[in-house]
């Protein structure tokens, strides 16, 4: 990758902060430059939008919705959690003879 050729338009805030964290600005100075006015634009869009209550124009911020993040909804891991452990326990308690299997007559 060459410096200048990321293009930080559709970054969320999030990940406009996350790059700007680990980003060398020596080494990267254009993308480094692109990566703050993505960052100043994004953060000024969403103050204007806070204080005038206006939608923000084909920009994506952090705070839009659980389930538009990369991965699942954010009660679906604790849930995928619990009720693995309720299986889980489940499995260890019952006596043996309910999970065996009865063959023939």
């Amino acid at each position: 990758m060459r410096d200048g050729d990321v293009d930080y338009s559709r970054y969320t805030l999030l990940e406009l902060e996350e790059a700007l964290a680990g980003i060398n600005r020596d080494q990267y100075p254009e993308n480094y430059a692109r990566l703050r006015a993505a960052h100043e634009r994004l953060t000024a869009a969403k103050e204007k939008g806070e204080s005038d209550g206006s939608a923000l124009q084909g920009q994506t911020l952090e705070s839009e919705s659980p389930t538009s993040r990369k991965g699942s909804a954010a009660w679906e891991r604790p849930f995928a959690i619990l009720a693995g452990a309720a299986c889980f326990w489940w499995l260890m308690t019952s006596p043996p003879n309910r999970l065996a299997v009865t063959v023939g007559s």
